[in-house]
């Protein structure tokens, strides 16, 4: 995840904006978020990870993850305030899993996993060309 979003936000190859919107625009979420505007910040981090649901938490025997994430700022599309959501790439091919810091611990828990959200690890492009 880190990797695709090196670099300045108006860098071509930086992909931070392109996976927010199509995580932002999802089905899951399409009526409660605004379209996301470009952030200003396209940073990457490593972050502990965990679950909330009793049952997510037994079937890991309450283990914590680092996962490398991004933040996706929007607004709720019904309230005025902001929303952060951060992304990281999940095991299969163009599925992520979609995570939330809480409020009240600060903690980051997994809320979903997307698929068919369009993650390559080659970005299309033409600079392999030869003059």
């Amino acid at each position: 995840m880190c990797r695709l979003t090196l670099g300045e936000k108006d860098n071509p190859h930086n992909q931070h904006y392109r996976i927010c919107v199509a995580v932002l625009t999802s089905q899951l979420l399409k009526d409660e978020i605004e379209y996301p505007k470009q952030s200003t910040s396209t940073s990457c981090s490593e972050t502990e990870v965990s679950f909330k649901s009793t049952e997510a938490k037994d079937m890991t025997e309450g283990r914590t993850y680092k996962e490398r994430i991004i933040e996706c700022e929007s607004r709720y599309v019904s309230r005025i305030e902001k929303i952060s959501l951060y992304v990281s790439r999940a095991y299969l091919s163009n599925v992520v899993f979609v995570y939330r810091r809480d409020s009240l611990d600060h903690r980051m828990y997994l809320v979903n996993m997307l698929s068919d959200v369009s993650i390559t690890d080659e970005l299309n492009s033409f600079d392999f060309f030869e003059d």
